[in-house]
């Protein structure tokens, strides 16, 4: 609108004590500019609208489309490039990228796992993605004990999560 004055972007700095340890992105050029390669391929088809420094915009998404905007590539795509699910979690916690529809445009992304990467690079994933160690097992035990789960210690439990928890234990073949 003509006269309007927009607010300047109020992004969260890691240095200001909220986030230790994301201070600064990895250092892996390399990996960084696969991770590019690969994300633009990714959202080529996507309905989302991903809005780069500069304007140019990628994504198949129309005007009212999820919006993504990049405002700092370069660590952005450094984090994606180390550790992609986490990487990108962390891009937008410390404000390498923002949405006004989050939910949707994670929504978008989710929609279709299996094609952002092409089906040849596929089996390369094990390289890639961080194996979670074995004692972090998917189970009843480790959500119900490990920090975070349904009766860890340090969280409040809801009521409706440990009703599941013990419905399933119940439930789960000894």
């Amino acid at each position: 609108m003509p006269g309007t004055s927009r607010r300047p972007l109020d992004l969260p700095r890691p240095g200001q004590g909220g986030w230790p340890g994301l201070w600064s992105p990895p250092r892996s050029v390399v990996r960084a500019r696969i991770a590019e390669s690969l994300f633009r391929r990714a959202v080529r088809a996507l309905p989302v609208r991903v809005v780069l420094p500069g304007g140019h915009v990628l994504g198949a998404g129309g005007p009212g489309a999820p919006d993504m905007r990049v405002h700092r590539p370069e660590a952005f795509f450094r984090r994606l490039g180390v550790d992609v699910k986490i990487g990108f979690g962390e891009a937008y916690v410390v404000g390498d990228w923002t949405s006004t529809a989050l939910a949707d445009l994670l929504t978008a992304f989710a929609a279709k796992p299996t094609t952002l990467v092409p089906p040849v690079l596929q089996p390369l994933r094990r390289w890639v993605e961080r194996r979670h160690p074995a004692s972090d097992g998917n189970d009843v035990v480790n959500a119900t004990t490990r920090p975070g789960g349904c009766g860890s210690s340090t969280w409040p439990t809801p009521k409706r999560a440990s009703g599941w928890a013990t419905r399933v234990s119940a439930s789960s073949p000894r």
